[in-house]
């Protein structure tokens, strides 16, 4: 699969898109959602002229394609798709 949106990206929105657990504190025991913010969905759809679902869609594809070359093959295909589907949940009255 190539990576169309991730070389568009930002230091920092790389850095999350590859992220899987909170690295120090309290919260570090827990595992990290991705949820990319508004301003980068919109951008990208500009940008490409996609629409904001396909937006969506090819990040959290691409998400899972770079965990599971840094993670190997431990990575579970269900939590990106909870993570797109609570996305889409929060971003629906813009779709």
């Amino acid at each position: 699969m190539a990576l169309t949106l991730y070389p568009q990206l930002s230091t920092r929105s790389r850095r999350s898109i590859i992220k899987r657990k909170y690295r120090y504190g309290r919260l570090s025991h827990l595992t990290y959602y991705y949820l990319p913010r508004q301003r980068l969905i919109r951008r990208l759809s500009e940008e490409l002229g996609l629409s904001w679902r396909e937006v969506i869609d090819q990040l959290f594809d691409e998400r899972l394609e770079l965990l599971r070359q840094y993670s190997g093959s431990d990575t579970d295909s269900t939590q990106v798709a909870q993570e797109r589907h609570l996305c889409l949940e929060r971003y629906r009255d813009l779709l």
